[in-house]
């Protein structure tokens, strides 16, 4: 109530139907002549370990609206730190998985999803290009870039041409989707790693007010899927590079030092009702 009035968000309350889907990924899938083969993480990071290294200076990643502001934090410093990578790009966030109730100028938004205004902040922290998507498409289109991360497993739905994504993406010499569930951008990938649904991390989320609210894990991810934190750790340990951390609250903790947005909050602060970040005034334009 001290944060949402009396009002509920009905669609997303009611939204969680696909962490127990059919289509739900619990092993790593490797891209094979007849189809995907389910392999352990181990033979998964044997397999892109090499395809890191090789694309150490040129890999790009694209992230989401519906990942944690820790989780947006370490894929940026994987791409431009470890890999040295120039591109981290975010597609359209008013489509994707969540749809429900079209916008009205009361009360509901057509932005369904969490972390949008996560998204802008964090880009900008790392300086991103607000057209990174559009140079990460040409690059693919020209065959020339080595490896893509992505961890939008709504991307195809989000782009506008759809048709020219999927051309692209095929022309990616390593393409690693990290996703909850099996669609048609995990088929397109070389690696398919099984990404933890949000009831399954622990992390922060920015809302298009600024407010900054915690998320707790309410159960373990299933099969052997990893929360995206333990996820690029273990993507550092295969490019050769120093495990990074795992624990939300120590990495939230260095994007307070990064963020000016974040630089005066904790997780205690933050607490269970939330706290807006600094000079807040109004979302980052880092999404077309």
């Amino acid at each position: 109530k001290n944060v949402n009035g009396p009002w509920m968000c009905d669609t997303g309350r009611l939204e969680y139907h696909f962490v127990n889907a059919n289509e739900r990924l619990k092993v790593c899938l490797l891209k094979g002549k007849t189809g995907p083969s389910r392999v352990t993480w181990q033979e998964a990071m044997a397999l892109v370990g090499p395809a890191l290294v090789d694309a150490i200076g040129g890999a790009a990643g694209v992230c989401s609206p519906q990942m944690t502001n820790e989780a947006l934090f370490q894929l940026c410093r994987f791409i431009f730190d470890t890999l040295d990578g120039k591109l981290v790009g975010a597609a359209n966030s008013h489509a994707g998985l969540v749809k429900g109730t079209p916008a009205d100028d009361f009360l509901v938004k057509a932005d369904k999803n969490p972390n949008t205004r996560g998204v802008g902040e964090v880009l900008s922290a790392f300086d991103a290009p607000a057209n990174a998507l559009g140079s990460i498409l040409e690059a693919a289109e020209s065959g020339k870039l080595p490896l893509l991360l992505c961890f939008d497993q709504n991307l195809l739905e989000r782009v506008a041409d759809q048709a020219r994504w999927t051309a692209a993406l095929q022309k990616v010499k390593c393409l690693i989707v990290a996703s909850t569930v099996e669609n048609d951008l995990t088929r397109l990938a070389h690696a398919v790693l099984p990404l933890a649904a949000w009831v399954e991390e622990e992390g922060t989320y920015t809302r298009f007010n600024g407010l900054v609210q915690r998320a707790w894990c309410a159960f373990p991810p299933k099969g052997e899927a990893k929360d995206a934190l333990g996820l690029l750790s273990q993507l550092a340990v295969a490019a050769g590079k120093p495990a990074s951390p795992i624990q939300a609250e120590s990495v939230f903790k260095a994007l307070t030092q990064k963020a000016h947005f974040y630089g005066a909050l904790t997780y205690s602060s933050i607490g269970k009702l939330g706290a807006v970040g600094a000079d807040n005034e109004g979302p980052a334009a880092n999404i077309p």
